[in-house]
C-alpha cells in the first residue's frame, strides 16, 4: 500500500506532473523512504536531523519542527525581498503563527512541567 490515497485530499491542480517532489512523495511505500526523495532538495539541510531521528526514533517531532523551521525563514526572506507585495503580510501571518505556536508550547509544557530544555529544543526559531 502507498501513499496514493492521499492524493484525493490535496489541494492541487489536475495536473500532478507539474509537482515532481509532490509525485515522487505519493509513489513512495514507506516514510522512511523520504529522506531520499528530500535529499536533492532545498529542504535537505532542515530536515536531515528530522529524517535521522525518523530513522533513530521512529519519532516525526525533529521533522515537524524542520519543516516549521525551513517556512519561518522563507517567509522571512519573502517579506523582504517584495516590500510592496501581498507577501510581506502572508509572511507575517506565518510568522505569527508560529509564534503562537511556540506560546502553547511554552504555556502547556509549563503546565505539565516538563523540563525547560525540551521545551527549548521544540521551540521553532
Amino acid at each position: 500500500e502507498n501513499f496514493k490515497d492521499i492524493e484525493n485530499y490535496l489541494f492541487i491542480t489536475k495536473n500532478i506532473e507539474k509537482y515532481p517532489l509532490l509525485e515522487s512523495l505519493l509513489e513512495l511505500k514507506e516514510l522512511s523512504e523520504a529522506s531520499k526523495v528530500f535529499e536533492k532538495t532545498k529542504y535537505s539541510k532542515e530536515l536531515k536531523n528530522g529524517f535521522d531521528d525518523l530513522k533513530d526514533n521512529n519519532s516525526l517531532i525533529t521533522l515537524e519542527l524542520g519543516f516549521y523551521t525551513y517556512l519561518l525563514k522563507k517567509s522571512m526572506n519573502v517579506q523582504h525581498q517584495n516590500p510592496l507585495s501581498v507577501d510581506v503580510i502572508l509572511g507575517f501571518m506565518w510568522a505569527k503563527l508560529i509564534e503562537i505556536k511556540n506560546l502553547n508550547l511554552l504555556v502547556k509544557g509549563r503546565q505539565a512541567g516538563m523540563d525547560d530544555q525540551f521545551i527549548e529544543n521544540h521551540l521553532v526559531v
